[in-house]
């Protein structure tokens, strides 16, 4: 396993055409699994954790040689402050107070984790760009397999597979799309819709850090449920939205056209030229240019939202001034590929 370049550019997975992908900005599945004969991650002594890392990681390091993609391996106790704090920025790791025994294993192109002492003694975790849950369930469950042929995973004949969450108890399946739904929320629709797509059993939250235009759509619970049941309601409630994104856009881009090409032309023009940008604004802004360069009102590359949200986080080692700067250099560097539709110069 190789040591990992730290920056802020997407992971490979997201530069992959795929269905949906103007509206579904990721697919991930995650697999909560603990070995018999070991208390859960959180109750652990510090050196029952190394011990369960290092056995993990062995499996994963037999798991990973048979793989065309090269695999990191990556100690939390061992990492400094600013390679932890990108470990959690990207998604790789999850915050934790405890990292004694921490680890992770990152598949070369981001788009599958196999995580250590979590919550859960093993979590893998697969992710696609658009609406894919039927191939990231494929891989995650190849990965689950392999590793429950030289691991002793819990599972009782009742509850299924044991986890520490007991949410997660049968499957221990995680399903979750994430949705860029800019239309529906500015045409004040999503309350309604909500009702409608999501179902007893699911959730949908936002941390309004894009002013509430990005969602995670994800289940709520496993337990009586199978995997291809899971996977078919989150499946059919992102459809719903997906549908009525699309119709909210269409009503926008034929009654409200000037008001949207002032927003996202707006929107453009500040991100590409502000010399300070807060997370805030920034998150705000990003999510009108990925509108409209999925609208056509903007040409530039398909990944430029992923690009923005990845250099959109602090730095743990940035002050408040250096952070506001440093993002709007790196925002100028990504935009520079954006162009206004017609206009070879950017200028309108």
């Amino acid at each position: 396993m190789m040591k990992v370049k730290l920056d802020d550019r997407p992971a490979l997975w997201q530069y992959e055409a795929a269905p949906e992908a103007d509206i579904v900005l990721e697919s991930r599945i995650t697999l909560h699994r603990n070995l018999t004969s070991y208390a859960f991650s959180p109750f652990l002594s510090p050196e029952g954790r190394r011990q369960l890392s290092t056995r993990i990681h062995s499996c994963i390091s037999r798991l990973a040689s048979g793989e065309a993609q090269t695999w990191q391996w990556w100690d939390a106790e061992t990492a400094s402050v600013r390679e932890r704090a990108w470990y959690i920025r990207r998604h790789l790791l999850l915050p934790t107070e405890q990292i004694v025994g921490s680890a992770v294993a990152v598949r070369g192109d981001e788009g599958a984790v196999i995580r250590v002492n979590t919550e859960d003694h093993v979590q893998i975790s697969v992710v696609h760009n658009g609406l894919q849950l039927a191939r990231c369930r494929e891989c995650a469950d190849g990965y689950d397999d392999r590793l429950e042929a030289v691991l002793p995973f819990a599972f009782h004949d009742e509850f299924g597979y044991v986890t520490a969450n007991p949410a997660r108890l049968g499957t221990g399946m995680e399903v979750s799309v994430l949705l860029h739904l800019p239309a529906l929320v500015g045409s004040r629709r999503i309350a309604r819709i909500l009702q409608r797509a999501v179902r007893p059993g699911l959730t949908l939250y936002t941390d309004a850090g894009e002013e509430g235009q990005v969602f995670q759509l994800s289940n709520q619970i496993t337990l009586g449920l199978t995997e291809e049941e899971l996977i078919r309601r989150v499946d059919n409630a992102a459809a719903v939205l997906i549908q009525e994104e699309r119709k909210y856009r269409r009503h926008w881009q034929v009654s409200k056209a000037d008001f949207l090409r002032d927003r996202i032309y707006r929107a453009y023009g500040i991100l590409r030229y502000a010399y300070r940008v807060t997370e805030a604004e920034g998150g705000r802004l990003a999510g009108a240019v990925q509108w409209g360069i999925t609208s056509g009102l903007l040409q530039g590359p398909s990944y430029t939202f992923a690009a923005l949200r990845k250099v959109l986080p602090a730095h743990e080692e940035e002050d408040a001034e250096t952070s506001v700067r440093r993002r709007a250099r790196e925002i100028h560097s990504i935009l520079a590929a954006v162009k206004v539709q017609g206009d070879d110069d950017g200028k309108k």
